[in-house]
């Protein structure tokens, strides 16, 4: 049986927020490339670490006291990464450990070290270890800075685990998929742990499951605060079956009309449910019973707290929303304290996800994004000219980083190496042959639009299988028309791909209009994928298929965190429209 019950929220589609980042400049200290990056208002050691792909006590170690907090302004060092890659060399006739060392600028003394035995000598046909080592930046990597790289930080975060073990007695229609999802633990592991040869399981069999807790040791010398180590994980995240489910949805219909109202606002939570309630009928025929409250929140922090203060609160089993970036931090407490689940349906700040394992963010960072595009380009424009364009503004220098540092990282030393350039001057770069990538990590509009119109003095040498990429802010930028958006392949990452010329939609479309005489809107598509998703995904211990728009790719981003939504779509502009070319170029 569902019951709607009216109390509230603001919605509010906004892009997350990371602490201002002025152009990161690399130099060398003490045999080691680092990082000098200056704090600027609402870094973290987290958000370092997320940024910059490297420790937290690797940042700490070189930056005795920035665990006791950064200052505005302060100057932090942080390391450069250092990938190593391993290759087998096949010794060839006449061939010396002397020569074999200049084909492959490595020290003869690493050689023999690498491969014990081979300073008595080498012979035809012998295959020998060499290790290659290069900064994510694509210099090659000092010899220090290498050894550096693959030995143990000082004074580590130590982390041990013990087992707990449950036992699960399989249900009617239970998969072995859904009891590794309830439990987060591993199917392998699973099938391991109960010396299982495959994953077929039956009613009524009982399954051993591994549960690891974690206790983390605190270091030494300099202590990783709190926050960053994380919390134990208790059982309250395993869901337990139910007769009834309790799930809340929070909207903001503002049905009192009063101060902040928007008509607009006010109709999008409207569609919102309108979708959500079409996922709840294809729910119930799949098996969930559930009761559903819908509350409207009336975009104020103090409405929310009188929702949350509400006895049936304690009995949810799933909150969706609240919508709105500052209200959904308040939320998120009450769930981590309460040990119930919840879903932001729209973008909010990552830091919402830092030490609670019970939030699920359904759209992807910006700087997740950027990353997506990053592995997009370094499989599929191998051997393309690829032109990095370095924004002007503080707030786009994060992005700029993280598409700089994931290519280097994924693409390898011997890859198409990024050209690196400034808006002013990447015209020099432009080529009517061969393939080449312009990618511009910017949200901001004039800069955006600025950079195109200066492109466009140059279309003449702009080749036809060349592409310009952007981010997904790019798509709701008017001052970039169609024109410019299909002649350049104007190319963005995304977290949804919403066409409604899928038969999937089509499909759901008609249904759509059926039940609400309506269209089906983007936001009202929002509301049946990520209601139908994670009730499904959650509640039911069913995968959930394929959706309408989205992909929910719900990653842990740490131990004892909540998930975010790392999928990626890649979508471009060709013949005046937009395609997906995530699994391949045209």
């Amino acid at each position: 049986m569902r019951h709607f019950l009216f109390t509230a929220l603001l919605i509010v589609f906004s892009f997350v927020s990371f602490g201002q980042l002025e152009d990161v400049k690399i130099e060398s200290r003490n045999g080691q490339r680092v990082y000098v990056h200056v704090i600027q208002k609402g870094n973290t050691l987290w958000g370092l670490h997320k940024l910059y792909d490297v420790p937290v006590e690797k940042i700490v170690a070189g930056n005795p006291g920035v665990e006791n907090g950064l200052q505005e302004g302060q100057i932090v060092y942080i390391p450069v990464p250092v990938v190593t890659q391993e290759k087998t060399h096949t010794v060839a006739t006449g061939e010396t450990l002397y020569s074999i060392s200049r084909k492959y600028d490595v020290n003869v003394k690493d050689l023999t070290r690498w491969n014990p035995g081979s300073d008595q000598g080498i012979k035809e046909g012998q295959q020998l270890k060499i290790f290659n080592s290069t900064y994510v930046t694509g210099e090659k990597a000092e010899p220090a800075a290498a050894e550096q790289a693959k030995e143990p930080a000082a004074n580590p975060v130590k982390i041990t685990f013990n087992d707990s073990i449950v036992e699960h007695t399989v249900a009617q229609g239970e998969t072995l998929y859904s009891i590794s999802r309830r439990y987060l633990v591993p199917s392998e592991k699973i099938i391991a742990f109960n010396n299982k040869k495959n994953n077929n399981i039956k009613p009524g069999e009982v399954l051993k499951i591994p549960l690891k807790k974690e206790r983390i040791a605190k270091v030494d010398v300099r202590e990783v605060p709190d926050k960053e180590t994380g919390k134990k994980v208790d059982n309250s995240l395993i869901f337990k079956k139910k007769d009834e489910y309790h799930v809340a949805i929070m909207l903001p219909f503002m049905l009192n009309k009063g101060a902040g109202y928007s008509e607009a606002i006010s109709n999008m939570a409207a569609e919102f449910l309108m979708g959500a309630q079409m996922a709840i009928d294809s729910l119930e025929k799949a098996g969930l019973n559930a009761k559903v409250y819908v509350y409207d929140t009336e975009n104020s922090p103090e409405k929310i707290r009188s929702i949350l203060a509400k006895p049936e609160l304690a009995s949810m089993d799933l909150i969706i929303g609240p919508l709105n970036k500052s209200n959904a931090p308040l939320v998120a407490d009450w769930c981590l304290e309460h040990k119930v689940r919840m879903v932001c349906p729209v973008n909010v700040d990552t830091k919402i996800l830092q030490n609670n394992p019970y939030v699920y963010t359904t759209m992807g960072s910006d700087i997740t994004l950027m990353k997506g595009l990053a592995k997009f380009m370094a499989q599929q424009f191998k051997g393309s000219k690829i032109v990095l364009i370095k924004p002007t503004t503080p707030q786009d220098s994060v992005l700029y980083q993280a598409f700089r540092s994931e290519y280097n990282r994924l693409a390898g030393a011997g890859a198409t190496k990024l050209i690196e350039t400034s808006p002013g001057n990447f015209s020099g770069y432009l080529s009517n042959s061969g393939r080449t990538a312009l990618v511009f990590p910017t949200n901001d509009v004039k800069s955006a639009t600025s950079f195109m119109n200066e492109l466009s003095r140059y279309a003449h040498k702009f080749g036809s299988s060349s592409y310009v990429f952007g981010t997904d802010a790019w798509l709701d930028m008017d001052g970039i028309n169609a024109f410019y958006r299909n002649k350049y392949r104007i190319t963005v990452p995304t977290s949804m791909d919403l066409n409604y010329n899928y038969e999937r939609t089509k499909i759901y479309h008609r249904k759509y209009r059926s039940l609400y005489q309506s269209d089906f809107t983007k936001v009202a598509i929002q509301g049946f994928d990520v209601m139908y998703n994670f009730c499904s995904e959650l509640l039911l211990d069913k995968k959930a298929g394929q959706l309408i728009m989205n992909d929910f790719e719900s990653i842990q981003i740490g131990p004892n965190h909540g998930f975010e939504n790392q999928h990626t779509e890649i979508l471009t502009h060709s013949e005046y429209e937009l395609k997906n070319i995530s699994n391949g170029l045209e």
